[in-house]
């Protein structure tokens, strides 16, 4: 009869909003739940089971998780439309959900007494103190945990798994409910108390007429205990029908699959077929049928079109299941252990293939454990060591490579895919040089060794496995931080990185990495977290506009006092850096993502609010960034005012300072890190004189006091420049600078 009909879902669909975009996870899902009767929801995981429950609790992970379409009738009441606090009372009086995992439902900090009377004091508000004590005690008791009046006091974790889940459904049977939604509530629960748990849900449905929605894998537990059953895959009614009906004449091939997957005991001996391959991704469906990709029924249709005979085809199929490759892990193994030993495959090009077949990362892991990591890490070695020692190339790689100091980054890379890297010691600009111990120490905690061969100048780091670690940098260095993330994106486990640098380059890096498949968290913090994968693939990615450069140009601009447009500079990473040429006077506006620099005749340097003297330091990001302090200075000479320069990050770099005293400049070197700056307001020009460019930042700022200088200036040892600013003379030609390189 319709009467009895507790609950009601109709053309229910539910969508998640994702950076991949929205995905359908439930598509219009019927069925009726009568009173006194249970409903089984059975699908392998990820079917949508679990997100049909939380639809119908309006307990949907908001702003991502929506209903979109559909009805959700309690008793005539459509849930959908119902008001939050009207729904808050509802849940746990009239409907109530016993909870997978008992241990993130439970809260920690609260004894189950005091969340078992809580339930109470909401729902039974007559009921005093002493009573809802007594009533939580009954029902412990009913749930058979030992010595309920103890377990009042106690707190979860000091509960095992399988009480912890009794103290779940004893919370979700407080107050009777009408209807009651157990999502897997057998879970961690030995057979013995299994069976008593669906005996009390079975008296409950018997004493007081309570409609169950029963979520489960068990298939034993949904033929002895449910009505109706409905099957669910890829968030879509595969079947719906009586238990009867699903399990003695079942028509989808996928319920026939599940139901041949339960062991029997009268079939010793013989191997237990299993569903090939996983659950499509909801983003890219199939058109059709979404269980067709798996489908044995779907494969001999396949074949039958081919022209072949079925015996041929059943004999096929059941050499496959002998073999157990329709079994993927099984597949994976075979695959795996035959492309190394015979076709002498890598380990990335093995796992792409596997990929490509659609093949799990879990079963992927377990195939590559067929690869002998000593055998594969020794021969690698060998023709790593034999190509570098045949190469012709070999010398100018080590050439450039010691001429780079941001070669050191190829290390990372190297250590994740091949587990070894060779790299000569990088130098890199003549007051910039710095220590390369923050990434040695990195890929030791990752368990990797490495050695330098002092004669060659050479680096070696080999790891026979990287293992993921709570690594405290003694330095938040950019190129360390990155070099270590690199690593550790393909470490097993997890890899915590305190003291990171996170600079907009280092941010990018990660959003790639995540991009390409990887999994890592913190990014934009000084804590970074990385769980390692096995694999990373292809992706599209826009990298970001050079924020050094942009300050240059500003700069540029102020000291010749010309107007330039910026385009696209992705101002918004490019934190302090306005603001702090605004503080010297520049003019600077936002034009949507460009920069617009008028043209300016003075700018002022401004002071402190207390009339001191303005001071203007470097800081890891998000403070103001050390590669732009000496555009500042020299900006600051032509500017009216005074300005400390202090250099907190690396010593001798203010050195330069005397190329530009010589051109005419006030600046006082204080010290190693500071110097003050004393703005000649343009009363007369620099002088162009003979200079050399110690390093890039000092070369790029030596140049743009050139181009603001009266007369020539010749700047040697160019490279330098060269190294972070490309065909820069080329560009400046292009806006109006007179500049031939010698």
């Amino acid at each position: 009869m319709e009467n009895d009909v507790i609950l009601s879902v109709k053309d229910l669909e539910v969508e998640f909003i994702t950076d991949d975009g929205p995905v359908k996870v439930l598509h219009g899902v019927n069925f009726d739940v009568r009173a006194g009767r249970t409903l089984g929801l059975v699908g392998e995981s990820g079917s949508g089971k679990s997100v049909t429950s939380m639809a119908i609790m309006a307990l949907l992970p908001k702003p991502y998780g929506n209903i979109v379409k559909g009805e959700v009738n309690y008793r005539g009441t459509n849930l959908v439309e119902l008001p939050a606090d009207q729904m808050y009372a509802m849940r746990g009086n009239h409907i109530s959900i016993i909870f997978q995992d008992p241990m993130t439902a439970l809260n920690p900090v609260h004894t189950i007494g005091r969340q078992i009377c809580e339930v109470l004091e909401l729902h039974r508000p007559e009921l005093d103190k002493k009573s809802r004590e007594s009533y939580a005690i009954e029902m412990l008791d009913k749930v058979k945990i030992p010595m309920p009046e103890k377990r009042l006091n106690e707190y979860p974790h000091n509960l095992s798994g399988g009480m912890r889940q009794r103290v779940m459904i004893a919370m979700a049977l407080l107050c009777r409910p009408k209807l009651l939604i157990a999502d897997e509530p057998t879970t961690a629960l030995d057979v013995t108390i299994q069976a008593q748990i669906m005996e009390l849900l079975n008296e409950l449905k018997d004493e007081f007429n309570t409609a169950i929605i029963m979520i489960t894998h068990d298939l034993g537990v949904v033929a002895g205990s449910c009505d109706k059953v409905l099957v669910m895959y890829a968030g879509r009614t595969m079947e719906y029908g009586t238990v009867d009906e699903i399990f003695y004449e079942p028509s989808h091939p996928y319920a026939e699959g599940l139901l041949k997957a339960i062991p029997r005991l009268d079939t010793e001996g013989e191997i237990l077929p299993t569903i090939p391959g996983n659950p499509p991704n909801l983003l890219r469906l199939p058109t059709g049928c979404p269980y067709q990709e798996r489908c044995h029924q779907e494969v001999k249709e396949k074949a039958y079109k081919l022209g072949l005979y079925r015996n041929q085809v059943e004999n096929a199929l059941l050499q496959l299941i002998q073999e157990d490759f329709l079994n993927e892990q099984r597949f994976a193994e075979a695959y795996v252990s035959g492309k190394f030993n015979i076709k002498r495959w890598g380990r990335v090009k093995i796992v792409n293939n596997l990929k490509q077949k659609r093949i799990s990362d879990y079963c992927i892991k377990k195939g590559l454990l067929e690869i002998n990591e000593t055998d594969y890490l020794e021969t690698l070695n060998y023709w790593i060591e034999r190509r570098l020692k045949e190469s012709k190339e070999v010398d100018e790689f080590k050439k450039k490579g010691a001429s780079l100091r941001g070669s050191i980054m190829i290390l990372g890379p190297l250590l994740a895919r091949f587990g070894t890297g060779y790299m000569p010691k990088p130098g890199g600009d003549k007051i910039g040089r710095r220590r390369l111990d923050t990434h040695f120490i990195g890929f030791e905690k990752l368990g990797a060794t490495y050695r330098y061969d002092s004669k060659e100048f050479f680096y070696e780091v080999k790891a026979e496995k990287l293992t993921g670690s709570f690594i405290h940098m003694d330095e938040a260095s950019v190129t360390g931080t990155a070099n270590i993330v690199m690593a550790a994106c393909m470490a097993e486990g997890t890899t915590t990185i305190y003291n990171a640098a996170c600079e907009p380059y280092l941010q990018q890096l990660c959003k790639m990495i995540n991009s390409m498949g990887g999994k890592i968290s913190g990014i934009g913090s000084n804590m970074i977290v990385i769980e390692g994968v096995t694999s990373l693939g292809g992706c599209n990615h826009r990298v970001l506009p050079d924020m050094i450069e942009i300050g240059s140009f500003i700069g540029l601009a102020a000291m010749t006092g010309s107007e330039i447009t910026i385009k696209d500079v992705s101002y918004l990473d490019l934190g302090i850096i306005p603001d702090t040429f605004r503080k010297l006077g520049i003019k600077i506006e936002l034009k949507g993502d460009d920069l617009y620099i008028p043209a300016q005749d003075h700018y002022e340097i401004e002071s402190y609010i207390d009339g001191s003297i303005m001071t203007i330091s470097d800081a890891p990001w998000p403070g103001f960034t050390p590669d732009l302090l000496s555009i500042v200075l020299v900006v600051a000479t032509q500017a009216r005012g005074s300005v400390l320069i202090h250099q907190k990050m690396f010593e001798s770099r203010l050195f330069f300072v005397d190329k530009l005293i010589d051109m005419g400049a006030k600046i006082i070197l204080c010290d190693p890190h500071r110097a003050t700056v004393i703005g000649i307001d343009k009363e007369y020009p620099l002088r162009g004189i003979k200079m050399s460019s110690p390093d890039i930042r000092a070369g790029v700022s030596l140049l743009i006091a050139a181009l603001s200088a009266e007369g020539k200036s010749q700047i040697s040892n160019i490279s330098q420049i060269d190294r972070g600013y490309q065909n820069i003379d080329t560009r400046l030609k292009n806006i109006g600078a007179d500049i031939t390189r010698l």
